[in-house]
């Protein structure tokens, strides 16, 4: 990892204000101190997700996702430290120091070499498109009605029918042979005796991650050659399986609506991109993958799958459902009539009447229904099994019973059969009730046993988590705490290693640690999880009155917990006949009630 000084990462932190950098993400509105939104790490209706620009710091009430602006980043983007620290200092016009440790910086350059190689691949394929070679690329792409302005969205471009051309202009721009195959963009010749371009006479599909990096190519042949479509191999910035085509351009769309859509191929996203469906993503030529499938549902809420509507695209589409099971999206599937593919549609129907394919999508379990509808006959006995039987294992795994209840209604109507006889075929297969599984059932219980046990302890905990936010406001009175209280005996253990860490860094330090500071030197993560929730709940405000009522309320809550203990014993102690024990914890029971009284 590259040294980079506490001091230039404080720069950073402060020169990327958080609310800026999350508001790229989220839509924000002030709420108070805070700022407040739908939370990107986890579906939900109601805004949990807090932003407080005075500690630049975030929280999530729901999910307990928090931190600074490196780890949202981090959490967000997937990135790991030193690059969530690179980026931002790119951002914010930051200078690293280049100290690393021995192979970083060598691995480091070598990344960003391969990047540059594959943006001055793009930039040459653009030119190219607009040169005499590539008039024939230029007019395929009129003939399936892409724009100017979406050639140049994309960034389409033109590999020369040469062997060569693109390996020796990179030549000429410092980079050799070997990097050159590396990135990708060139193979080296059997036998050793040397190199050509891998994509010659073809229409260019430059690949970008998240972050608008050239990182491939998908190439189309013009000329009637095969393969149609060649993709770039996988390199050291590429893994097909991690990459959606067109998510950087359509991630504003998708962030803004919780939606997105799933298509086949580059030409279908282009495609919906400039009817106005900018949401718009699509595989690399492979099947659609469970770690693309997490990556969308990072972004979207909502899934929408739009495949081709012949056989080939709707075995796709059913893969493509399979693919989400488990993760936290609604999912549709569009239905193309007259057997049409997105792109075809477009061009005929329209951006508009494309929406309202959207909009009457069914969902995927309404999809697969329709589908068995269309394979068996649901005039007979068999036909009616057989649908029932086919759509059992997907009513199982639905999460929400209501779901379960209304599809099952919908089962039962289409077919003109009762809601009886499919929870009885449920209960048969799968051991589920009407109400819900057994395992439904134990999951329900513990959770509301979980859920108030949680309640009464937080009850408890109240007066040393108000002392704590206090301690947050202003570090000092941790000393003051020390000498009254001390840190020990605190019923939620995690406030005193909380106060022994900011004593520690205020012993360290002339300056007060702020909450990143203490959340950087805690180590257990549910410590950090408690900084995060009171730092990102109100304030409480800081005054003499305020420190001594808190200071005073511990206090007598570590009184009473000796009271209960000496009751305790002195019950055991009439039961063992030990008098003289009797009479000895009685008047240290008498002397902690005089104690009690005087704090009240």
């Amino acid at each position: 990892m590259p040294y980079i000084s506490s001091e230039i990462l404080e720069q950073i932190r402060d020169a990327a204000d958080i609310v800026d950098l999350i508001s790229e993400y989220v839509v924000l509105k002030q709420r108070g101190r805070n700022f407040v939104g739908l939370c990107p790490f986890h579906s939900e209706k109601t805004p949990s997700f807090s932003v407080n620009p005075e500690k630049q710091i975030f929280y999530c009430f729901g999910c307990g996702a928090g931190g600074d602006v490196f780890t949202f980043l981090m959490q967000h983007e997937h990135m790991e430290f030193p690059e969530a620290v690179q980026f931002l200092a790119e951002k914010t016009g930051i200078r690293l120091e280049q100290n690393r440790e021995p192979g970083e910086q060598a691995k480091t350059e070598q990344l960003n070499r391969l990047y540059q190689l594959n943006l001055l691949a793009a930039r040459f394929f653009y030119r190219a498109l607009t040169a005499k070679q590539g008039k024939n690329a230029a007019a395929y792409l009129v003939t399936r009605g892409i724009t100017p302005e979406i050639r140049k969205k994309f960034a389409l471009g033109y590999a020369f029918e040469a062997w060569d051309s693109l390996l020796k202009y990179l030549e000429t721009q410092g980079f050799n042979p070997k990097e050159i195959v590396q990135a990708g963009l060139a193979i080296a010749k059997e036998g050793g005796t040397g190199y050509y371009d891998r994509f010659r006479n073809r229409v260019m599909f430059p690949i970008q991650d998240q972050r608008g990096r050239f990182i491939a190519f998908g190439g189309r042949v013009i000329d009637g050659g095969e393969p149609k479509y060649l993709n770039s191999p996988e390199t050291a910035i590429f893994q097909k399986k991690y990459t959606l085509y067109g998510l950087k351009l359509a991630l504003p769309e998708i962030r803004r609506t919780g939606k997105a859509l799933i298509m086949e191929g580059y030409m279908d996203v282009i495609s919906a991109h400039q009817h106005g469906h900018t949401n718009a993503v699509a595989s690399l030529g492979t099947a659609f993958t469970r770690e693309q499938a997490r990556l969308l549902s990072r972004y979207a809420q909502e899934i929408i799958i739009a495949y081709d509507s012949d056989n080939a695209g709707i075995q796709a589409a059913l893969r493509c459902i399979s693919i989400f099971d488990g993760l936290d999206v609604r999912l549709k599937v569009l239905e193309i009539p007259e057997g049409k593919d997105p792109d075809e549609y477009l061009k005929n129907k329209g951006g508009e009447a494309f929406g309202e394919l959207i909009n009457q999508a069914p969902t995927a379990f309404e999809y697969k229904l329709n589908l068995s509808l269309k394979q068996h006959d649901a005039t007979t006995v068999q036909g009616k099994v057989e649908i029932v039987k086919g759509l059992l294992p997907d009513l199982a795994k639905l999460k929400s019973s209501i779901a379960r209840q209304e599809y099952i209604k919908l089962i039962a109507r289409k077919l003109n059969i009762s809601e009886e006889a499919i929870y009885q075929e449920l209960k048969q297969e799968y051991k589920l009730q009407k109400n819900g599984t057994a395992e439904d059932k134990k999951v329900n219980f513990r959770h509301n046993i979980e859920g108030s046990s949680r309640r009464v302890k937080e009850s408890i905990c109240r007066p040393e988590h108000d002392l704590l936010k206090l301690v947050l406001e202003q570090p000092e009175l941790v000393l003051l705490i020390e000498k009254e209280i001390g840190f020990a005996g605190f019923t939620d253990i995690r406030v005193t290693r909380i106060f022994e860490t900011i004593k520690q860094l205020l012993l360290a330090s002339s300056q007060a640690p702020d909450v990143v500071k203490i959340l950087e030197a805690l180590v257990a993560e549910e410590e950090k999880q408690l900084l995060l929730a009171l730092s990102s709940s109100d304030p409480l405000p800081v005054n003499d009155r305020i420190i001594e009522d808190s200071i005073k309320a511990i206090k007598l809550m570590k009184l009473k917990q000796l009271e209960s203990e000496k009751r305790l014993q002195i019950s055991q102690a009439e039961k063992e006949g030990n008098l003289d024990r009797v009479r000895e914890l009685t008047l240290l029971l008498i002397d902690l009630q005089k104690r009690i009284q005087s704090l009240k």
